[in-house]
């Protein structure tokens, strides 16, 4: 008998969670938190689970920019061949073995009101149902709250982007559009944490350094859009922010105020730095089981999107015992290669923790350098030849 799915996104959520046997979620330890765990063996390249999310969104700048895809599930909504001649403005290019390509592509229907467009008539109805009802407004409506809020975000957040200000708002409107916001309101605040690390003074800097300037005017149009809704934790927020609008009321001499400022601009500076490294990412999602395994450098399981939508997939890079922890690599291929040194640096710099796998632990009698030192220093040594 068919089980039926709950039209509220994070009571689906967790019914789709809870039909998930191959895993088990467990707390690690305080400082870790909690983590994923095999319920029974897998074989390499199986494949552990798959997911959708309790909410995705696609990229600001690459939506204006041209790229079609469904407003709720992501699935491309353009051929290939059709996707690069767009890019490569070249209308008569040819993709040989047309075979290979997505076929048939998905029906695109639209919102009546807003143009918002959709593959499917699930993808339009789940969209409305939880979320859509109160984010639609015409698109020729400059001067709609959230047409505002969008344009305060984008003149401080260029490409390549790394979230968008459409994923908070998605949530917060499938909290108030659910028949039950306590519940709702308690499975927002298990994504919830302190991004700034007590031991290291690190911060998180998944929203962009430009965004702890510009918090409070982000939050106001926030709640111009979609009202104040009584959410325990606030999700257009960041401690970063909360941190550097403390110091502002620090009575310091001018020579010390001095040192702050430049300390503030030269953490954002670094923040900026690997912002590119989504440059390719179409969009972002939040989700329920995924966002529980943790790093490690040495990974035992993968994670893709083999549906051009935003499911995920889970599959085991070697064999796996039941009761074996997950474990996926924060870090692409190029970072992983590296020394533990500059893996290290990364992972504090964008994901505020100290990697404590069993990797770096084989490698800490390395030296503490970033593989960029070494580099410099075969450099120097060439040169001195």
């Amino acid at each position: 008998m068919a089980v039926a799915v709950a039209s509220d996104m994070f009571s689906a959520t967790e019914q789709r969670a809870a039909a998930i046997e191959a895993v088990e979620e467990r707390l690690v330890s305080q400082a870790m938190g909690r983590g994923l765990f095999a319920a029974r063996e897998f074989k390499e390249d199986e494949i552990i689970f798959e997911e959708i999310p309790i909410v995705s969104c696609q990229f600001v700048y690459n939506k204006q920019y041209g790229y079609r895809a469904c407003d709720h599930c992501l699935r491309s909504l353009e051929s290939a061949e059709s996707n690069v001649r767009r890019l490569t403005q070249e209308a008569a290019l040819e993709l040989p073995y047309p075979q290979c390509a997505d076929l048939p592509l998905p029906s695109v229907l639209q919102c009546s009101a807003c143009q918002a467009e959709f593959c499917s008539e699930e993808c339009r109805s789940t969209a409305w149902q939880q979320y859509h009802q109160l984010l639609c407004h015409p698109s020729t409506d400059s001067c709609h709250p959230l047409a505002l809020l969008l344009h305060e975000w984008k003149q401080q957040h260029f490409p390549p982007e790394t979230l968008s200000i459409l994923l908070p708002a998605r949530l917060l409107a499938g909290v108030l559009q659910s028949s039950d916001r306590v519940s709702a309101n308690s499975a927002l605040a298990n994504f919830c944490s302190a991004t700034v690390s007590t031991s290291h003074a690190a911060a998180h800097k998944l929203l962009g350094p430009e965004f702890a300037q510009h918090i409070n005017v982000l939050r106001t149009k926030m709640q111009d859009a979609l009202g104040d809704p009584d959410i325990s934790h606030g999700i257009a927020s960041s401690p970063l922010a909360r941190w550097v609008s403390r110091t502002d009321d620090l009575m310091l001499k001018a020579a010390d105020r001095a040192q702050l400022d430049t300390f503030i601009d030269q953490l954002y500076e670094k923040l900026d730095s690997t912002v590119g490294s989504f440059l390719n990412t179409e969009g972002s999602g939040l989700y329920r089981l995924q966002s529980r395994i943790n790093h490690s450098c040495r990974p035992n399981a993968n994670v893709s999107f083999p549906h051009n939508c935003h499911r995920l997939q889970v599959t085991a890079l070697r064999n796996i015992e039941p009761g074996e922890q997950l474990f996926i690599s924060y870090l692409d291929e190029c970072e992983l290669s590296r020394s533990r040194h500059s893996r290290q640096k990364t992972l504090k710099e964008n994901y505020v923790f100290t990697c404590c796998c069993e990797r770096c632990l084989e490698e800490q009698e390395q030296p503490d350098v970033t593989s960029d030192e070494d580099m410099d220093e075969d450099d120097s040594d060439d040169m001195a030849l």
